[in-house]
């Protein structure tokens, strides 16, 4: 599977509200994915993914060659070759982003706060 990296710019990534925001953003500055998209087959549908003892609604898009899961009202998103591969990747990314986030809370931005804050209440860690 052919996958191409887009520089993101950091202040794009703290200034979006959501990853459609960024998904804009990246069909905006790189019409050549537009094209792609428009090629392939792509679908979504609702999952679940269990994170300690909570069972989490997720989003996956499903393309051709690639799962994106999206975990809704944040910006953490992974993906895999299958469905339950790209589970398993957003499980150890929302884990990760955890861990970053709380590690520097006092320089968080108001919106990875309550990023922070939500992923607090999934994982089951006081605030």
């Amino acid at each position: 599977m052919a996958m191409e990296t887009i520089p993101l710019p950091l202040e794009i990534w703290e200034k979006a509200k959501s990853i459609k925001e960024i998904d804009k953003w990246v069909l905006f500055h790189y019409p050549q994915v537009v094209d792609r998209k428009r090629k392939k087959g792509i679908s979504f549908m609702t999952d679940f993914l269990f994170l300690k003892d909570k069972k989490i609604e997720i989003k996956l898009k499903i393309e051709k060659d690639e799962v994106l899961a999206v975990l809704p009202h944040t910006d953490i998103a992974d993906s895999g070759d299958d469905a339950e591969e790209a589970k398993k990747n957003l499980k150890r990314t929302i884990e990760i982003d955890y861990e970053h986030l709380s590690q520097d809370r006092v320089a968080l931005s108001d919106r990875l706060l309550d990023q922070l804050k939500y992923l607090e209440g999934l994982i089951g860690k006081d605030s």
